[in-house]
């Protein structure tokens, strides 16, 4: 019998101790609102390098198609089902922060000691609001001028270089501009112009033009300078001729990048992401140069795209902590590998890297989009109201587009 309960006794003691024994944690689960493919490698890479630092945190991505990207965010935030993480394009912002729905990251950077110094300054001031910052960079890219380099041998012309300007911008695409097998119709065009805010707005900086006042709070496209780089935009399409008409450029391809990789096209001006595009046309000798500068000098645009903390998100420890990698110098150096990166990495050690200046793969002269970070790329003027802006000054400027207004 004493054998029995001793024997009892340590079997309890067992269940007891097992009993005790901590229960393994389960993985937190992070959702992240992203537009595009989930299958992309640059996006992949980030989780899974996250996923393996932090084995107790699991991302999910919800995909939104970019058209309805914005709307379903907001109506998920409105419905109580927002996600932890997102990514928002910087003019959204203001946008979202003014609607007190992003978490404030001053105070988690200042805890975790997080170099936002080690970014590029532009870039801090396209992620912050009212002087503080709401998230951290996926990546970001300046604007930059694309050119065919068989086209300017064909045409013997110098590629671009800072000497240039609008005369000599105009001088070149019009030798580019070119029937090509004789049929009457042109075939290869200088330039395309795009009818977006970001790819017409540094035509009016160049040119000493402003859209909104310094406080952005007064509209400024009556400005004399701002009308004139207006119309010389609208004059390459229509009086200059060495761009597609808007009926000509939806049946040449949805974009300028579509154009230049089927060898249509011999200049563009667009971010880093063009870059992707061309390069699926193996046989395609492209490179970058800088703007050309106006009378008001040489100007750009700069655009980032963020990470930001949703307010409605019930992980935020864990979900600044993604932030922190992503945004961060591990991050941002899969974002730069220059084979898969869609955009520029805003740390700055990791953009200067060999990995993203890579002289191995087109384009050779990358160095050009960190130069204008630095020296003379600026953001567009966003504000709360900024789409509600940008929907009363389009329709106008579709009339000047299609030259039906001066």
């Amino acid at each position: 019998m004493e054998k029995i309960l001793k024997g009892l006794v340590f079997l309890i003691i067992l269940i007891l101790i097992g009993g005790c024994a901590p229960a393994k944690k389960e993985k937190v689960s992070l959702q992240l609102a992203i537009w595009g493919r989930p299958s992309e490698p640059q996006i992949q890479r980030i989780i899974k390098s996250f996923e393996k630092e932090h084995p107790g945190i699991k991302i999910k991505l919800i995909s939104i198609p970019s058209a309805q990207y914005y709307q379903k965010l907001q109506t998920m935030i409105a419905g109580g089902t927002a996600p932890d993480l997102a990514w928002l394009a910087y003019d959204q912002i203001p946008i979202f922060a003014s609607k007190k729905v992003l978490v404030k990251l001053d105070p988690l950077i200042k805890k975790d000691n997080f170099k936002i110094e080690d970014y590029y300054p532009a870039v801090i001031d396209t992620l912050s609001y009212q002087g503080s910052i709401y998230g951290l960079a996926r990546d970001f890219t300046t604007f930059v001028l694309y050119y065919n380099k068989d086209m300017f041998d064909q045409a013997g012309l110098k590629y671009p270089d800072k000497s240039w300007d609008w005369d000599k911008f105009l001088a070149a695409a019009k030798r580019l501009t070119k029937d090509t097998n004789n049929d009457g119709r042109i075939d290869q065009f200088g330039f395309r112009p795009e009818p977006w805010f970001d790819s017409w707005a540094w035509w009016v900086w160049s040119n000493g033009g402003r859209i909104l006042s310094e406080d952005r709070t007064k509209c400024e496209m009556d400005n004399p300078k701002t009308i004139e780089a207006l119309q010389f935009v609208a004059d390459l399409r229509n009086k200059y001729y060495v761009a597609p008409s808007i009926g000509e450029a939806k049946d040449l391809g949805a974009s300028g990048a579509d154009m230049m990789q089927a060898n249509q096209l011999a200049m563009y001006v667009n971010g880093r992401w063009v870059c992707e595009v061309l390069r699926e046309n193996k046989e395609l000798n492209f490179d970058v140069a800088e703007v050309p500068r106006g009378r008001g000098g040489r100007v750009t645009v700069l655009f980032t795209v963020a990470y930001v903390l949703l307010e409605g998100g019930k992980q935020r420890e864990e979900a600044w902590e993604f932030v922190k990698f992503a945004g961060g110098t591990k991050g941002q150096a899969i974002s730069g590998d220059s084979l898969i990166g869609r955009g520029i990495p805003a740390v700055r050690k990791v953009a200067q890297s060999k990995t993203f200046l890579n002289p191995d793969v087109s384009p050779r002269n990358t160095k050009v989009f960190l130069e204008a970070a630095d020296k003379y790329a600026r953001m567009l003027p966003v504000n709360p109201e900024f789409a509600r802006i940008y929907e009363v000054i389009n329709p106008e400027l579709e009339l000047v587009w299609l030259g039906k207004k001066r």
